[in-house]
């Protein structure tokens, strides 16, 4: 997991965004998004799964995230 030992946690050096906000970062060779659904943050892969496209540039509505 390129320097990372897997299952580990690792602190991400990144603020939390605003609230229906988001945008992207890489860490240990992996491109995240940082993004805060209602006030909660999550880091995901930056990649839909679905049509394996950036979500960078999505939008987020809610809790739910458009690529």
């Amino acid at each position: 997991m390129n320097g990372a030992v897997e299952g580990s946690w690792v602190a991400v050096p990144v603020p939390c965004p605003p609230p229906g906000s988001l945008y992207a970062f890489e860490l240990l060779g992996l491109r995240l998004i940082v993004c805060n659904a209602e006030g909660t943050p999550y880091v995901l892969e930056d990649r839909c799964p679905h049509a394996g496209v950036a979500l960078a540039p999505g939008r987020l509505r809610g809790c739910v995230l458009e690529c």
